[in-house]
């Protein structure tokens, strides 16, 4: 097969989560799979200019190769788009995380040569791999693509710990974890609600703890002060961003049950990361990781609306009471996450690839 040029951005702080995170595990797996691969990466040490000369000499001037970029930014993918009209020997695709459309209007932050920008290159680019159905359709619903669009998973680290838990409700205290961070988008705010619903509405003592990075003061205030209100300082605990991913594991794995109530998430890697440990997932119908959950046997997916409270409330009194349940959901969530590890993620790159080549 061609060999195949990967381009993106991958920094020290960004290769835990996000393009950077599908980067960085994608570069390593192929090299675990002889795959002959070069990686043109934005990174600490390389200069933008160093970049485009990059992507000239390595990419322009080549034939036959498979060109894959990332998005993280769209500069980079429309030099890419450019590249792609005066070497057509060459086969493109375009690895879509995210569409700025719907995040801006999340974040209340919008720029207009971004939103251009978006619309021309998921328009025109030749080839595009989305990482989720739901991203897929979105793209398809906005933009009108539909054709040569592929949906390719994210994945996860394969035997994170060395043993995974036996998941067991604590009879004093239910556990639930949130690794979204203090950001709106991944829904942060709807969380701690459905905590506070549980709290009023049931004798369980339950106990949140978060992880992640903080989006913005703005957030960050409303957080604190919906806390401080209802008075939920002892049931929840922000302990800020783990860079150590073995350290977030096992927390994971300590953990009963956790919540991703994303407001629009293309996928959310934190789902698989927490099925790889036995700890299953209770996500909205927004995330586009819902790809892999079977609701109600290896997780579920609820609704963000005025009945997401009652709907997790449910969810818990049935783990509750049934605790071969809790065990059947954590078994089958370990089994999805062993189908969809980084290496077979790389497979499914490597055989779209080969697939698509004509030479």
């Amino acid at each position: 097969m061609q060999k195949v040029i990967t381009i993106g951005k991958l920094y020290e702080r960004n290769k835990l989560n996000g393009p950077g995170n599908v980067i960085y595990h994608l570069e390593k797996s192929f090299s675990r799979l002889n795959v002959d691969f070069e990686c043109i990466l934005k990174n600490e040490s390389t200069s933008f200019v160093r970049l485009i000369q990059d992507i000239v000499t390595k990419v322009l001037f080549k034939k036959d190769l498979v060109v894959n970029v990332h998005t993280d930014g769209f500069i980079m993918v429309l030099i890419v788009y450019l590249v792609s009209l005066f070497n057509r020997t060459n086969t493109y695709y375009l690895t879509v995380h995210g569409i700025y459309k719907i995040d801006s209007t999340i974040s209340g932050i919008s720029k207009s040569r971004y939103l251009m920008l978006e619309k021309f290159l998921y328009k025109k680019f030749n080839n595009i791999i989305c990482v989720s159905y739901k991203l897929a359709n979105d793209i398809n619903s906005i933009y009108g693509r539909s054709k040569n669009v592929y949906v390719i998973n994210n994945g996860v680290q394969a035997n994170p710990l060395d043993a995974t838990k036996e998941n067991i409700i604590d009879s004093d205290k239910v556990k639930l974890i949130f690794v979204g961070g203090i950001k709106r988008g991944k829904g942060i705010l709807e969380t701690i609600k459905a905590v506070k619903y549980i709290i009023d509405n049931s004798d369980l003592n339950i106990h949140l703890d978060i992880y992640g990075s903080v989006e913005n003061e703005k957030i960050m205030e409303e957080y604190k002060r919906y806390l401080t209100y209802n008075k939920l300082e002892n049931h929840v605990t922000y302990h800020g961003l783990i860079e150590d991913k073995k350290k977030l594991f096992s927390y994971y794995a300590q953990s009963t049950l956790q919540l991703c109530l994303s407001l629009y998430d293309t996928f959310n890697v934190a789902v698989l990361e927490s099925m790889a440990v036995g700890c299953p997932c209770i996500v909205s119908d927004c995330c586009g990781a819902k790809d892999i959950i079977r609701d109600g046997e290896n997780g579920y997916i609820v609704s963000l609306d005025k009945g997401t409270g009652t709907t997790i409330l449910d969810i818990l009194q049935e783990v509750l009471h049934d605790k071969n349940k809790l065990q059947q959901l954590s078994k089958y969530s370990i089994t999805t996450a062993k189908n969809n590890t980084w290496d077979m993620v790389a497979k499914k790159y490597y055989n779209l690839f080969n697939e698509n080549y004509d030479g």
